[in-house]
């Protein structure tokens, strides 16, 4: 299986991500079967099966979690335009367009965590250079301009995290559904291995959500109760979904980040 860090040679692409172009993943392994379209219909461990890591992963481009690379550009795509299985090994052959480099680098860690004992990222453009994702820097968000950002590290990081969201008024069925189900997102990217911390296996990543509530009429709490184990930058797809993405129009106040 690999290993951390992900080796460095298999991954050659051009990094100016704001113009449009061709991506070819190639990942092989056992993780392959575990793939919800590739498993078989009786699994013998149902809770192994995962989302298609690259499908799930346009779909959060989609949502807005990722900032765009060039904000003054077009929206960010990351989009499949191909794919094929062969046994142990699965080829994605996707289109993308005012990408963060960084987005790669969240699905290396999560194609990583599904086991694997190959993976390459290649360009249809001449690369710039060959490199280890985690060269990459990860996606960060822009500074909102109409809502505030309460964040404070606490002196134990791996557990008892919170995310609390306070709105300008009581959120419409429709968008305490939206919100529900961006966080159902969130919870899954990181679940998935996205936000590895810097000495961490992608396979050994990831959190354990509670269910989101309601915190009095105007505000949502999504809490982490148990366990934490993976990097800060987990939260920035939260203030890039309200700020540049689908939560744009939802009025949000206050983002409390514990």
């Amino acid at each position: 299986m690999i290993e951390f860090p992900v080796p460095g040679p298999a991954f050659a692409f051009h990094l100016d991500a704001s113009q449009n172009g061709t991506l070819f993943v190639d990942a092989a392994g056992p993780g392959i079967s575990l793939i919800e379209a590739n498993a078989p219909p009786n699994p013998v461990d149902p809770d192994a099966i995962t989302p298609d890591p690259v499908e799930f992963l346009s779909s959060c481009v989609a949502e807005g979690l990722f900032a765009r690379w060039d904000m003054n550009g077009p929206e960010a795509q990351f989009e499949i335009q191909d794919t094929d299985v062969a046994g142990s090994r699965q080829t994605w052959r996707v289109t993308y367009q005012n990408l963060d480099p960084g987005v790669l680098r969240i699905l290396a860690n999560m194609l990583v965590a599904r086991g694997l004992e190959t993976l390459s990222i290649t360009g249809d453009q001449p690369p710039q250079a060959s490199f280890a994702p985690g060269d990459i820097p990860l996606p960060t968000h822009r500074p909102p301009d109409r809502f505030e950002i309460d964040y404070k590290m606490p002196a134990v990081s791996n557990r008892e995290r919170s995310v609390l969201m306070t709105f300008h008024t009581e959120p419409s069925d429709a968008e305490h559904a939206q919100v529900i189900a961006f966080l159902d997102m969130w919870n899954t990217l990181v679940l998935l291995g996205a936000y590895p911390m810097d000495d961490q296996s992608p396979r050994d990543s990831g959190f354990i959500p509670e269910m989101a509530t309601l915190a009095g009429a105007h505000a949502i709490v999504q809490d982490i109760d148990i366990a934490f184990a993976c990097s800060e930058a987990a939260f920035v797809p939260i203030p890039s979904y309200f700020t540049h993405g689908n939560g744009k129009p939802i009025p949000l106040q206050k983002l409390t980040l514990r």
